[in-house]
């Protein structure tokens, strides 16, 4: 994430997609201003302790206006394109849906 804002391109998606290393920190609060996403998509274990979600990560994406798909939670996320939008739908029933328009 460093690197990439160094770099100074444009980073702006809709989307991220995430996992959790115990090897490198992700998901810094300047690299999702740079991005402006309206959602991420991010693995969560329970089992290894470093795979897991911080509490401070979830904070910061509420505070952004990050819709956060925490897949212990909302399972796997499938993105279908429809009519101009990105829909995001969650195989668990616990989260909901979410329509990204363009």
């Amino acid at each position: 994430e460093t690197r990439l804002l160094d770099a100074g391109i444009d980073l702006s998606a809709d989307v991220i997609i995430t996992g959790r290393n115990r090897d490198d920190f992700t998901g810094s609060y300047a690299f999702y201003k740079a991005v402006s996403p309206k959602a991420i998509i991010s693995s969560n274990c329970h089992f290894p302790e470093y795979e897991r979600i911080p509490q401070h990560w979830f904070a910061t994406t509420q505070s952004l206006g990050i819709a956060t798909f925490d897949q212990l939670k909302s399972g796997a996320v499938t993105l279908t394109i429809k009519d101009n939008s990105l829909v995001l739908t969650p195989t668990l029933k616990s989260s909901q849906a979410l329509v990204i328009h363009r």
